[in-house]
């Protein structure tokens, strides 16, 4: 829970951070095998030796990291050491803004410590990530030896993904919740029964696409209504990825509508333009579009093509952004 003053900043009673700063990697001080996400890893093996009923199963097993606190072993960490950490492809904070997207990206630069955040803690936070990353895929690893261990191996879906990017130093910000594309994207990997030869699809999908594509797996009918595509047919290669004109992402009433070469985010109440980068021209988000008079047309066509559209049906929050000022 996270509130907001009226300068934008979040408040010190529910900001813990303010004691111990976003980019702090200061490793756990506890051995390997005690950390939590090698527990959850082991956990899902012990479940999957144990399994004993002849019916198919679903398994979600939820790591909590890579996440902050920064804090793997140095057990994990300590591989990293002497390995060139590269830095953000951008270090540049965002542009100031007016208004109630100002005291969102103030709230977050706040929240991320910006101001003491320098090259060397970007560096060392990234080393506990990778550390935190290279745990988490050790115990998938695992996890496959069992599935292997049990025979099931070859008629299993394995689907990895997750809820969130992290921001890493990018733009002299931690963590998630904003729309630069380090938060917003996000990796997607499906391993059908028996695997596949690797490859890459580039099209955009969105994560909602998961459940339609779990609902094809089990045999369910489609959701009625539902705009989620089953991506059951791009992974056999039976068809092109679903065509998707905008992806849209959601967070403390506003939202962000990506096209293949634009980024628009508007305050959802009243569905005004906030931010626009143009993807082609400036791939790391570093120039404001918004206020520019010459792409006051672009923000229009994106308004009528994608926003006013998705909007016909008003956004329910059961309660009031922290950055609302009404």
């Amino acid at each position: 829970h996270v509130g907001a003053r009226t300068d934008g900043s979040l408040r010190s009673d529910e900001q813990p951070r303010e004691r111990r700063p976003m980019w702090d990697a200061t490793p756990i001080d506890l051995p390997l095998e005690s950390y939590v996400d090698v527990w959850h890893g082991r956990r899902a093996v012990q479940w999957i030796d144990e399994y004993a009923f002849d019916r198919p199963f679903f398994l979600f097993v939820g790591f909590p990291g890579p996440h902050d606190p920064w804090d793997a072993p140095r057990e994990a960490v300590d591989p990293y050491r002497k390995v060139d950490v590269p830095l953000p492809g951008s270090t540049r904070p965002p542009d100031p803004h007016r208004g109630v997207y100002g005291a969102f990206l103030r709230a977050f630069q706040g929240l991320s410590n910006s101001d003491t955040l320098t090259d060397d803690r970007i560096r060392e936070a990234r080393r506990a990530y990778y550390g935190d990353v290279g745990i988490i895929d050790s115990a998938i690893g695992d996890i496959l030896d069992a599935l292997a261990r049990r025979g099931k191996l070859d008629d299993t879906w394995v689907v990895y993904t997750t809820d969130h990017g992290e921001m890493m130093g990018e733009h002299g910000l931690m963590s998630k919740m904003v729309f630069y594309a380090p938060a917003v994207r996000i990796p997607l990997i499906v391993r059908p029964p028996g695997g596949c030869s690797a490859r890459v699809v580039a099209q955009r999908v969105e994560q909602f696409d998961l459940s339609a594509t779990c609902n094809e797996i089990a045999g369910a009918r489609p959701v009625p209504g539902s705009e989620a595509r089953s991506l059951l047919p791009v992974i056999r290669g039976e068809a092109a990825p679903p065509t998707r004109p905008a992806s849209v992402s959601e967070n403390w009433g506003f939202a962000l509508f990506e096209t293949d070469r634009h980024k628009l985010v508007v305050w959802e109440d009243d569905l005004e333009p906030v931010s626009l980068f143009d993807l082609d021209e400036d791939p790391l988000e570093d120039r404001e579009l918004i206020d520019d008079p010459a792409h006051a047309r672009t923000v229009e066509e994106l308004m009528e093509l994608h926003v006013r559209p998705f909007f016909e049906r008003p956004p329910a929050r059961p309660h009031r952004s922290a950055f609302d000022r009404r």
